[in-house]
């Protein structure tokens, strides 16, 4: 099972949990077989966090077309619905909605490839330009950052 997006789910709905017998389906994997009686247990949660922000450059300008990305921490970084990658606009303005309660860093780059966030030793290079945000049920964050140049 693959939960990739939340893209179809009604606004400030999330994925809350996931079972399947024992296990956590969200942060590991489920095996079925003819012999399994378990049920897949699927659970919402209706107060989804958002974040808006600003994205600068160097220059403390906005920053359009920069490349904003919210991480989970550690113990998630293996769910996919977690990473929410997303462009500044043209006034360097980004909207983050639907994030599930937890602990994130959020990272903007001028420049960056596709999925590189989710390596474990570029994130550690780049810890400290990121932002840590603790995302509460229904939790609105407006934040500032400042785009990790291409460069770096």
């Amino acid at each position: 099972v693959s939960w990739e997006s939340s893209d179809d789910l009604p606004p400030g709905v999330y994925l809350k949990s996931a079972s399947f017998g024992p296990v956590d389906a969200l942060n590991g994997s489920i095996h079925v077989d003819q012999r399994t009686r378990d049920r897949l247990e699927i659970v919402l949660g209706a107060n989804a966090g958002t974040i808006m922000g600003t994205v600068f450059g160097r220059d403390r300008k906005p920053a359009p077309g920069m490349k904003v990305v919210l991480i989970p921490d550690a113990a998630h970084h293996q769910r996919n619905d977690l990473y929410r990658p997303i462009v500044s606009d043209e006034s360097g303005q980004f909207r983050i909605e639907r994030i599930p309660p937890g602990d994130y860093s959020l990272f903007a780059w001028e420049d960056i490839e596709d999925g590189l966030w989710r390596d474990a030793e570029f994130l550690r290079q780049h810890a400290a330009s990121g932002r840590l945000l603790h995302i509460v049920e229904n939790g609105r964050e407006s934040v500032e950052i400042i785009a990790i140049p291409s460069s770096q």
